[in-house]
């Protein structure tokens, strides 16, 4: 199988749920992106929380952009056949934006000006 998609998971270190979902991705060769969103304090979390509407559990997974959920949600998509599929599509080039980062947030003009970093964040990820 080809493996084209972007993919990016927050992850805790230690924990044992994040370690199976690396796992199947590896048995699929999925290269991902690992990112320690382990400080609650600190922008990775913030992030994770924010691009994945709220969820603020270990592991938190994304394809080209689109929120998988944690690891049962990726086990289902494996089990029911159709995380192949999502791993064989190319992100999205020219068309809707695949990650959005705090960094983005920051550095991109919105129609809305807020000193508030998330709403920042909203922004930068919906628009």
């Amino acid at each position: 199988m080809s493996v084209l998609a972007e993919v990016i998971i927050y992850i805790k270190p230690g924990c044992p749920f994040c370690a199976e979902a690396k796992e199947l991705l590896d048995r699929k060769n999925a290269a991902f992106q690992e990112i320690n969103a382990v400080d609650k304090n600190g922008a990775h979390y913030k992030e994770m929380v924010a691009r994945s509407n709220g969820a603020a559990t270990y592991p938190q997974i994304f394809i080209n952009g689109k929120h998988i959920g944690g690891r049962d949600a990726l086990y289902k998509l494996e089990d029911e056949g159709k995380l192949d599929g999502l791993l064989a599509e190319p992100p999205s080039v020219g068309g809707a934006k695949t990650q959005a980062t705090i960094g983005d947030a920051i550095n991109r003009p919105v129609a809305r000006s807020s000193s508030n970093p998330l709403v920042r964040v909203w922004h930068a990820i919906f628009g």
